[in-house]
């Protein structure tokens, strides 16, 4: 079997813009080489049905630009739910949305907010252009239109930039968040720019060592307020690993931060028969604002582009991408694959196996898929809230009311967090009924 070819891909990510509303200080889009420009959208449903005839199921909208400052933004998105894809969009919420504009967002399946700090002011100093106030009110609108008209909220996640300067009010957010229905956060590491704006704001890895000490047993007792609410989290590999990295260079100890999500990214000697645990040049594409197309947000050296009358599934295939994915089959990694923050480590030989796994059977392929893109989709509703925001819905069509029992046996007796199966087979359901 050829592993290096593909017939499907189950992700797309687009980037609509490089303009932005704010100037968030640690935004590299505030270094004066950073390009401003906007995709051409003219081709934009060509995109969609080439990617549709290879099962497209999930499309994400982000990028260096903010969303909502692109004209008519909220009628793709539409057009993309509309077809039944999932569509996970990140904006920092800092304009007054229009009634169509939050109609829209209550619609998506997945919203991620730009959101570092409860304190007022250090929010305006952070996210320049931006009102906390006007960011919470816009999620309250959101949840609400989906409530009243019976829809599950999306899935809200807060990306924080941690630094030395929010570090140690994490807790607040994360317990102000968890009482707006806000129970996904992804904590990013703060990486160090040539930008005059960011010059008085470190790493966390830059602070003391008594305050690392503190920070390692502090975000066990964040993860522990998570997980008690119900929540989910995930975090750079690099953020608490640099603390580890920095204790152990002070203290010549073993640090005993222990955590599923920490993985160690970088190779070693016992590692040279190993690659990188990652299905993207298979099952993903990322289409930047100037049509370029990319095999996954890491590696910046493009692969086509669209606008210069390739087709995506020219691209897709080409032999730039039989190369790369021949690369991670063989453990034969690109500098980007080896320093690569998202993706642990595996065997060459299981990465082989997953691979083949993803070409030949669609469902599975789909849940290792998602499990692999965790942070993308990886959903965490309470079952009780699904039934009560689809329930109804269904109960007044017959045949998807027989269809439903079945699944609230399964929401009953599932007991891991993830609930990949049991919330795609209700969505489908949601979907019927509504076309019903």
């Amino acid at each position: 079997m050829n592993l290096t070819k593909t017939h499907k891909t189950l992700q797309l990510q687009i980037e609509f813009t490089t303009y932005c509303n704010l100037r968030c200080i640690y935004c590299c889009t505030l270094s004066s080489d950073h390009k401003r420009r906007s995709i051409d959208l003219n081709a934009f449903d060509s995109y969609i049905s080439e990617l549709v005839s290879r099962k497209l199921q999930y499309v994400s909208i982000c990028g260096y630009g903010e969303v909502t400052t692109v004209k008519n933004w909220q009628n793709y998105c539409n057009k993309l739910i509309d077809l039944g894809i999932n569509l996970q969009v990140t904006s920092n919420l800092a304009k007054e949305l229009t009634e169509e504009e939050v109609d829209t967002f209550s619609r998506c399946t997945h919203l991620n907010v730009s959101c570092d700090t409860v304190d007022l002011e250090l929010f305006k100093y952070f996210r320049k252009g931006a009102d906390f106030k006007t960011l919470l009110y816009n999620i309250t609108m959101i949840r609400a239109l989906a409530y009243k008209n019976k829809r599950l909220p999306p899935q809200i996640t807060f990306f924080c930039v941690v630094t030395d300067r929010n570090v140690f009010q994490l807790n607040d957010l994360v317990s102000l968040a968890l009482s707006i229905g806000v129970k996904h956060f992804h904590f990013c590491n703060f990486c160090k720019h040539d930008i005059e704006e960011s010059a008085e704001i470190n790493p966390i890895a830059d602070m003391s060592t008594e305050h690392l000490v503190k920070i390692e047993g502090y975000f066990q007792t964040l993860f522990s307020l998570i997980e008690q609410a119900g929540g989910w989290y995930h975090y750079d590999f690099n953020l608490l690993e640099d603390i580890k990295q920095k204790l152990n260079e002070n203290s010549s100890k073993k640090s005993e931060i222990k955590d599923s999500n920490t993985k160690d990214t970088s190779p070693t000697i016992s590692q040279r028969r190993k690659t990188r645990d990652c299905l993207l040049p298979w099952s993903y594409i990322y289409i930047s604002s100037n049509g370029e197309v990319r095999p996954c947000c890491i590696l910046f050296h493009p692969v086509g582009n669209v606008t210069g009358g390739e087709t995506i599934d020219s691209i897709i295939n080409n032999e730039q991408m039989l190369i790369l994915r021949n690369q991670l089959l063989e453990g034969n990694l690109k500098a980007e694959c080896l320093s690569c923050p998202e993706a642990g480590w595996i065997t060459i030989e299981e990465l082989k196996r997953k691979v083949e796994e993803y070409i030949l059977t669609d469902n599975q392929a789909t849940d290792n898929y998602l499990k692999h893109r965790q942070n993308f989709v990886e959903y965490q509703y309470d079952p009780l809230e699904l039934q009560r925001s689809f329930g109804g819905l269904i109960d007044e069509n017959q045949v998807l009311k027989k269809e439903l029992e079945s699944v609230k046996v399964d929401l009953k007796n599932i007991k891991s967090k993830f609930y990949y199966k049991i919330i795609f087979k209700i969505g489908d359901l949601y979907r019927k009924a509504k076309r019903a």
